[in-house]
């Protein structure tokens, strides 16, 4: 770790090395977990799991808002695609910690990926997908925590939304969405 940041401190290793070597730390972290996985060592294998997922997540992060390589969209993407390799993982596994990781990523995602845009149709369908996938984790494998973590991300979210966007006189009028997603969120 000490020659890596003399590396750095140098210029030696450019942004784009620095997130190919972290991403290439969080595989080897998922290929630990599923080692010990076929070992039968749950402890060990959810712990390397959930590095390996929110090293990903620190990659995305780190390339959208700190390097700036990569646009808000394929950002999200990406963002999107961990949080659907998190939720598969903990069903295959049957690994409620590695769910919980999954539901807080996937709800961190829109907060680290934004960019102080309104974009409330995306952001809610995203949110609604989100509470479906996870409320039917939740069904199926009786983590029934999952829908008490879902009901309260999308409540800050929305109420985050709500504060910064809503009546605000800079932007047009939210009721129409605002209204349709909180009778969405309701039925869900």
């Amino acid at each position: 770790a000490f020659f890596l940041k003399y590396l750095y401190d140098l210029g030696y290793i450019d942004e784009r090395i620095r997130l190919a070597i972290a991403a290439t730390g969080g595989a080897a972290a998922l290929a630990f977990g599923e080692r010990f996985r076929r070992k039968d060592w749950a402890v060990i294998s959810q712990g390397f799991t959930g590095l390996g997922v929110a090293v990903f997540y620190v990659c995305v992060y780190f390339s959208f808002q700190i390097y700036a390589l990569t646009g808000q969209t394929v950002s999200f993407m990406l963002a999107s695609c961990i949080t659907a390799l998190a939720v598969a993982l903990a069903v295959v596994q049957n690994a409620p910690p590695i769910a919980v990781l999954a539901v807080i990523g996937g709800f961190l995602s829109p907060v680290f990926i934004s960019t102080g845009e309104n974009h409330p149709y995306g952001l809610f369908s995203y949110i609604a997908l989100l509470d479906l996938v996870a409320a039917g984790v939740a069904w199926f494998k009786r983590w029934r925590f999952l829908d008490v973590l879902c009901f309260v991300g999308t409540a800050l979210l929305y109420t985050g939304w709500y504060f910064k966007f809503f009546g605000n006189p800079d932007e047009p009028d939210m009721t129409l969405p605002a209204t349709l997603y909180a009778s969405l969120f309701y039925i869900l």
